[in-house]
């Protein structure tokens, strides 16, 4: 199957042949993307939000009064890694976007690589993707779910092509593990 993009004729042959494909240009927007991130979460301060998670991952627990423990867990092994600046403290939120877009690619692509690549890149730039650098209990949520959901395609799309046994049903056990995960954030 082409792309889009090589289907046009004037457009494909204006571009050097590396980037012709989707898959060409998610190096390009990841890094540009996290670049810009890494600039938001330096600049601005914390939210009140961010200040009580950054509490939270002072005095660690199973969970909290209205919260599971996820995001105090980040905080604090960024806090231990590497100190309490607030880009440090954003860190898990500032490269999210990059473990989602991994679990899309590596739940998709064994189905159709070339719509893996297409969904990563318009998951990467949507707008919310560029300007959320902020740390809430929904990142961990997200990137959870997002591999809950890829280990369950995984799953699924082996069980289509006959696969049984242990390998199959690790994908299965992976889908709950993540989804766990999930549960703990938010």
């Amino acid at each position: 199957m082409t792309s889009a993009l090589s289907d046009s004729p004037s457009l494909a042959s204006s571009l050097p042949p590396s980037l012709r494909t989707p898959a060409s240009w998610l190096w390009l927007v990841a890094l540009a993307s996290l670049g810009w991130r890494f600039w938001v979460s330096a600049a601005l301060p914390l939210t009140g939000d961010e200040a009580l998670f950054y509490w939270w991952a002072r005095f660690l627990d199973y969970g909290y009064y209205d919260h599971p423990p996820m995001v105090a867990w980040w905080i604090a092994a960024m806090r231990a890694l590497l100190g309490d600046a607030a880009w440090a403290v954003r860190l898990p939120a500032t490269l999210l976007p990059l473990g989602v877009g991994w679990a899309m690619w590596w739940g998709w692509a064994p189905v159709h690589r070339e719509r893996a690549a297409w969904a990563v890149l318009m998951y990467w730039l949507t707008p919310v993707n560029w300007l959320n650098a902020l740390i809430a209990t929904d990142s961990p949520l997200i990137l959870w779910a997002a591999w809950s959901a890829a280990a369950m395609v995984r799953a699924e799309h082996a069980a289509s092509q006959g696969r049984t046994g242990w390998a199959l049903h690790k994908l299965y056990a992976l889908c709950g593990l993540f989804m766990a995960a999930a549960f703990l954030s938010k």
